[in-house]
C-alpha cells in the first residue's frame, strides 16, 4: 500500500510572518499558519504567468460562484506570488476595477468587501512607489489611460482600491509619497466625489 501525501493546504489564513516581503507587523488573519515555504512559493510563482489573465477575467464572470472562487484563488496567488506580483500590475488594476465595479452595481456587498480584503493584501507587498502610478491616471481622468474619460461613480471605485492599497502599505513607505498623494487626492475632481465613495463604503 502506497501513501499518498496530501496536497499542501491553499488556506487563506495565513499571517505575514518574514513581513510578508516588505515587513508588515499586520496580521492577515490567524496566527496558527505559517507563510508558505518558499519551494511552494517558487513553483506557484514559476505557474502563475499561466493562468493569471484568465483568472482575473473571472472576476468579472456573470455567474456570482464563478467569481467567488476566483477572488479566492486570487488571494491564494497573492500570498504566495508576494512582491512578484507587481509586474502585472499593469494587469491586476484595471481587472480589479471592473469586479468592484460589478460587485457594486449587482449589491454584493460581502463579496465586494471580500475584493478590498484581497486589494489590501496586495498592498502589503506592491510598494506605494509601484502601484500609485497605476492608480492615478485612473484617479484624474487622463485620456492616454482611459481614452473614453472616467465619471464619478468609477473614480470612487479607483479611489476605493486605492485606499485598500494604502492600507495595507508600511508607513515608512507611504511617508515617501505623501506629497504625490496629496496632490492627487486634493485635485478638485477628486474631493467632488468623496460623497461617493463614502455611499460605497456604506453599501
Amino acid at each position: 500500500k502506497v501513501n499518498v501525501a496530501a496536497p499542501p493546504r491553499m488556506d487563506t489564513q495565513i499571517d505575514d510572518r518574514g513581513a510578508l516581503a516588505l515587513g508588515s507587523a499586520k496580521q492577515l488573519a490567524s496566527k496558527n499558519d505559517a507563510r508558505p515555504r518558499l519551494g511552494t512559493r517558487m513553483w506557484v510563482r514559476g505557474a502563475t504567468g499561466r493562468f493569471l489573465r484568465p483568472l482575473l477575467a473571472e472576476l468579472t464572470n456573470w455567474i456570482s460562484n464563478c467569481r467567488s472562487q476566483a477572488l479566492l484563488l486570487l488571494r491564494c496567488v497573492i500570498v504566495y506570488c508576494e512582491e512578484h506580483l507587481t509586474v502585472d500590475l499593469h494587469l491586476i488594476v484595471p481587472a480589479l476595477c471592473k469586479a468592484l465595479q460589478r460587485a457594486q452595481r449587482e449589491g454584493e456587498r460581502e463579496h465586494a468587501e471580500q475584493l478590498l480584503i484581497c486589494v489590501e493584501l496586495l498592498g502589503r507587498f506592491v510598494l506605494p512607489e509601484a502601484y500609485i502610478p497605476f492608480f492615478a491616471p485612473r484617479v484624474s481622468g487622463e485620456l492616454e489611460v482611459l481614452p473614453t474619460g472616467t465619471d464619478d461613480a468609477s473614480r470612487a471605485v479607483v479611489l476605493a482600491l486605492l485606499e485598500r492599497m494604502v492600507a495595507g502599505s508600511l508607513p515608512s513607505q507611504l511617508v515617501l509619497h505623501v506629497d504625490e498623494l496629496f496632490a492627487l487626492l486634493t485635485d478638485d475632481d477628486v474631493l467632488d466625489v468623496c460623497d461617493t465613495v463614502a455611499s460605497l463604503r456604506a453599501t
